[in-house]
């Protein structure tokens, strides 16, 4: 899981910076107890997402239903939570963030002295008991923020998460939720994804960074990709549109790859596989920077044969 690599990466890059455990730089950046193990850090360009803020902590406060932010892969479901969680972290006594995937290790992780003692019982027992103490916390003080990132259906959220008190935020491709308050993302408009690539990479034509945008479909993930490959390589946009396109066209002709890609989510597959394909061909320190971008910003749902079988 390249969102695991994170601090590890980080560390490897940059010692002075980031030679302090995550949780003493999330104590010392939050007065709520968050991981940045789990969390990682704000994200860095968030741009064109403040309005969702604003009405992502109106649907938290006026209710206790589970919030969601959904959208297709790549469109910034991540960076929104990631963005919330931050701005609002004094409001929470606090914040844990928990994949679908990994969820009762990630509970587990993360409840603390909240299980102490109950190293004996099953896993899933002890999850209970974590929710069961933090449903009383969340009455008598603060209530705690649980985020569950990129779980697929209503269905398969997970059970038992504590109501009363307490805050649910989840992240999901899934759009149609019965028993929640959804709030739906769109890719950035025109404007700010130029905007965006002129900001970034410097002295690159306006009308190559319109280009550019419009192939990519405003997909925010995917233009911070896009630029982030430009730095990393020091290519300058144009270049990178006949890297992109080149790539693009071997990616059609494995169509068995994209196969639980969206439509809208293609080109952020694409600009993920055109990273990893270029690590064998780095040195060591543009590929550790390439793969610290690529674990803070992985593609929702790309599927484990992608990074394995597509070092074309």
């Amino acid at each position: 899981d390249m969102s695991r690599l994170g601090p590890q990466l980080l560390h490897a890059i940059d010692p002075q910076r980031f030679a302090k455990p995550a949780i003493s730089l999330a104590q010392e950046l939050s007065p709520a107890a968050i991981n940045t193990g789990y969390l990682a850090l704000p994200p860095q360009h968030f741009v064109g997402r403040e309005g969702y803020l604003t009405e992502l902590h109106a649907k938290l406060s006026q209710t206790d239903r589970v919030a969601v932010v959904a959208g297709f892969g790549g469109v910034g479901k991540t960076s929104v939570a990631r963005a919330y969680a931050w701005a609002h972290r004094a409001g929470y006594q606090a914040i844990w963030w928990l994949n679908a995937e990994t969820f009762t290790n990630d509970v587990l992780g993360q409840a603390g002295e909240l299980i102490d003692g109950l190293g004996n019982l099953p896993p899933d027992e002890q999850v209970k008991a974590a929710f069961e103490q933090v449903e009383k916390r969340g009455q008598e003080g603060r209530p705690y923020l649980l985020i569950i990132d990129n779980v697929e259906t209503e269905l398969t959220l997970p059970q038992g998460l504590p109501i009363l008190g307490n805050k649910r935020l989840v992240t999901s491709r899934n759009e149609v939720w019965l028993k929640a308050t959804a709030l739906t993302l769109d890719s950035w408009s025109a404007e700010v994804a130029q905007a965006y690539i002129l900001d970034q990479l410097p002295g690159s034509k306006a009308n190559h960074a319109a280009e550019l945008a419009k192939g990519l479909c405003f997909l925010p993930l995917a233009i911070e990709q896009a630029c982030a490959y430009c730095r990393i390589m020091g290519k300058p946009l144009a270049d990178y549109k006949g890297d992109f396109r080149g790539y693009a066209q071997k990616l059609e002709a494995k169509p068995e790859l994209l196969a639980g890609a969206l439509p809208n989510e293609r080109p952020v597959w694409g600009t993920t596989g055109l990273m990893i394909q270029n690590l064998i061909d780095l040195n060591q320190d543009q590929a550790l920077k390439l793969l610290s971008y690529l674990a803070f910003a992985p593609a929702t749902g790309l599927p484990r044969e992608f990074v394995a079988t597509y070092l074309m």
